[in-house]
């Protein structure tokens, strides 16, 4: 009666010892699944480079400011002589206009770590776009 209790948990103790040991296993995913690398987004398997041109739209959609007057309303040319802000205060435009703005009394447009990043995304583009093979193969009417 004794050894059928013993071998009964020494069946659950080499049951329970099997599961933690098939449970520690190294698959873990050293990047996130939601981020690409760049072996992705320039695959030489992907012909029409789809997934280039979401890159590229990325950059332009989240880096390049949207509008002319990006400055709390006034155009970027009343930061020089070629026109005037209708703001009758001090407005940012002419802070630029005479450089009076500092790290402490910045502009609302001088988003620099996002204009960096920018930048970066583009070097990417440029230096990877050539292993992306798109399909040069055209119609003749």
């Amino acid at each position: 009666m004794i050894s059928m209790i013993r071998n009964k948990y020494l069946t659950f103790l080499g049951v329970g010892l099997l599961f933690m040991a098939s449970a520690c296993n190294d698959g873990y995913e050293k990047e996130p699944v939601e981020h690409f690398t760049l072996d992705y987004l320039f695959s030489r398997a992907d012909s029409a480079g789809i997934q280039a041109r979401y890159f590229l739209n990325n950059i332009y959609y989240e880096h390049l400011p949207s509008g002319y007057n990006r400055i709390n309303g006034d155009f970027l040319d009343a930061a020089s002589d070629d026109a005037i802000s209708i703001n009758n205060n001090e407005p940012e435009i002419y802070k630029l206009f005479m450089g009076r703005y500092s790290a402490v009394s910045r502009l609302t447009d001088m988003e620099w770590g996002g204009y960096y990043q920018g930048i970066r995304k583009a070097n990417i583009l440029i230096n990877n776009i050539d292993v992306v093979p798109f399909n040069l193969t055209y119609l003749q009417n």
